[in-house]
């Protein structure tokens, strides 16, 4: 065994948004800059139209079947609407608008760099299982721009490092499995 096992854990697994990272106002200021391009794109639906559809369709039915990719998405809100067709370059432009905006409003929960500090000094070791944001490489990023990434001794992301994403048990066995071959007996505390 090795330090910080307090009660048995010995790893502890966190996710990340809304766990270590607030992204309420960042997801709803992402959702508006886009839904206020997609309105002008389409030529007279209105911006808040087009955020129902975002938020109360398009979003929740996407989440559900674990389909994170915001090109579907943006192209299934235009679809719905009944809008012009937007090509590939336009999806694009709408992404990375999205992510910008997203990554330019959210911010670490103030109570997070101190936990992991205080985590790591016990002797815990902390891993993440966190969803993919549909871009394969972008979770990372912000990991890394957040100054959280090297906290963690192993980091899945589910939908780039595995085919499924959370819920499904995939990425959590991905998890198990990586530690069982480096302690050898796995117990652990899961957060988020």
């Amino acid at each position: 065994m090795f330090g910080g096992m307090r009660g048995g854990v010995g790893i502890v697994l966190f996710d990340y948004d809304d766990t270590l990272v607030d992204v309420g106002e960042a997801r709803e200021f992402a959702r508006r800059v886009v839904a206020g391009r997609i309105s002008s794109l389409t030529g007279g639906v209105g911006e808040s139209v087009v955020l129902d559809v975002v938020r109360g369709g398009v979003e929740s039915r996407m989440e559900s079947l674990g389909l994170f990719d915001r090109r579907v998405w943006f192209w299934r809100v235009v679809a719905e609407l009944g809008g012009v067709e937007l090509g590939v370059d336009l999806i694009n432009e709408l992404v990375r608008v999205y992510w910008d905006s997203w990554s330019s409003r959210s911010r670490l929960f103030p109570e997070t760099l101190p936990v992991l500090r205080q985590l790591r000094a016990c002797g815990y070791r902390l891993g993440m299982v966190t969803n993919t944001d549909g871009e394969p490489g972008l979770k990372r990023d912000r990991l890394r721009r957040d100054g959280v990434y090297d906290f963690f001794d192993l980091i899945i992301v589910a939908g780039d490092d595995t085919e499924h994403v959370k819920p499904h048990p995939e990425p959590f066995l991905k998890a198990c499995g990586c530690w069982v071959l480096r302690v050898g007996r796995l117990f652990m505390l899961v957060i988020g």
